[in-house]
């Protein structure tokens, strides 16, 4: 079995990032133990410090040292195809974009059951759909993956599949 596994999630207050590290106070003592890499950042001034009030949040959930911050990159693909599994807990998500392009890498996803999310992703068959980004909903979708790697890997194949054939 992995030691560990890796989530990511998009770096941005309308992605909702702080609702998809909250999660990690529901599940205590998981193994693997998860890493998460927060993909992005503030590139257009209106983020205001949100990259760095997630860095404090990452620290107060004792995450600093299982968390990377990328910043700003263009090379997502490469952070998402490392992913066992890709949380967007967006709302509103009018297309899904992060979505669709995590569908495309074969990542299990885990996203809201409203907006472009609800349009793209078929609920247990190419990811996981939220009813809400309240982190213990959250938290139970992403355990769901964590504890079945059998799951994870069907839905990322299933997704990806998906999107090749739009």
């Amino acid at each position: 079995m992995r030691r560990s596994w890796r989530l990511s999630v998009a770096c941005s207050p309308e992605r909702a990032s702080a609702s998809s590290l909250k999660p990690r106070r529901s599940w205590p003592g998981t193994e693997p133990s998860p890493y998460f890499a927060v993909v992005g950042g503030a590139i257009l001034g209106w983020e205001g410090d949100y990259p760095e009030e997630l860095k404090r949040l990452a620290s107060s959930l004792h995450l600093q040292d299982r968390t990377v911050f990328t910043g700003h990159t263009s090379d997502v693909a490469r952070w998402m195809a490392a992913s066992d599994v890709v949380v967007n807990a967006s709302e509103p998500e009018p297309f899904g974009l992060v979505v669709v392009e995590a569908m495309a890498c074969g990542c299990a996803v885990v996203a809201l059951a409203k907006g472009g999310p609800r349009d793209v992703v078929e609920h247990g068959h190419s990811g996981l759909l939220c009813p809400t980004r309240e982190p213990p909903v959250l938290a139970d979708a992403i355990l769901t993956l964590v504890k079945s790697p059998d799951l994870r890997m069907r839905l990322g194949r299933a997704a990806r599949a998906h999107i090749e054939a739009s």
